[in-house]
């Protein structure tokens, strides 16, 4: 992951540490080439060329429930309802999360913010929110079961992260059929393409509030539906399989 090896270490040390732990691999598989880079620019491994991308392998067939956005649209009658998946924690950059809803809420008065996910944030983030005064319409849900529940629930799935190894619930988010918006992660990038309009720079919130009123008049004429099939292709398991079977074989052979 984009992560030191031994987190309670500084970098000299547990790069060294992992150097001799991948010194007895015959192959590192990293989730995207965003980790690749990380790995080897920071000297994570012991040999650059031991390592190879394969992608997570997502199940696309499954069918989330098409009722579910307009039962809890009846339920708490918002015009908007923005959410998202995170840990609560500084990686996660939700203050511009907060600093952007800030700006929907101040034309759409009757939207709402969900944030599902734990961590050591939460009161800082709860603080942040009354300073914003939106705190009576952002809700601090904490982990739930039904992550598929949820991404059919909401009108935009907002991520702020400042860097991801991967990236899985943009996944999620894509097969729930949730329109996405998210910071310039260069994994989420992987994802969801280059080309993705929906893509902001870090911290700007001012872009994240404009997204979000874009895709709630139905401006866009993005065709979510079909881009994100599109896309999932790529993530398909049988390819995940074959990708592991090829790296196992030609280690074999090797």
């Amino acid at each position: 992951n984009t992560e030191k090896f031994v987190p309670f270490l500084n970098h000299y040390f547990s790069s060294l540490l992992s150097r001799l732990v991948t010194r007895k691999a015959e192959k590192i598989i990293c989730i995207s080439k965003s980790v690749l880079n990380y790995v080897v620019n920071r000297n994570e491994v012991s040999d650059a060329k031991l390592c190879a991308v394969v992608y997570y392998g997502f199940d696309s067939t499954k069918s989330y429930s098409s009722n579910l956005k307009s039962q809890k649209k009846n339920d708490l009658n918002p015009t908007l309802l923005i959410g998202t998946i995170s840990r609560l924690v500084a990686q996660k950059d939700l203050n511009t999360l907060l600093e952007a809803y800030k700006l929907i809420n101040e034309n759409l008065k009757d939207s709402k913010l969900e944030i599902v996910g734990a961590g050591p944030l939460k009161s800082v983030l709860q603080d942040k929110s009354r300073q914003l005064q939106i705190y009576e319409s952002t809700f601090f849900i904490g982990k739930i079961a039904n992550v598929e529940q949820f991404l059919s629930e909401i009108d935009i799935f907002v991520l702020t992260s400042t860097y991801e190894g991967f990236g899985l619930v943009i996944l999620e988010a894509m097969v729930a059929g949730t329109p996405i918006i998210s910071t310039k992660v260069p994994s989420v990038i992987e994802i969801l393409g280059p080309e993705y309009p929906y893509l902001v720079d870090f911290k700007d919130r001012e872009s994240i509030a404009k997204f979000a009123f874009n895709i709630y008049q139905n401006d866009s004429k993005f065709d979510f539906t079909s881009y994100y099939k599109k896309r999932l292709s790529l993530f398909d398991p049988v390819s995940l399989e074959k990708d592991i079977y090829k790296i196992y074989q030609s280690s074999l052979s090797d």
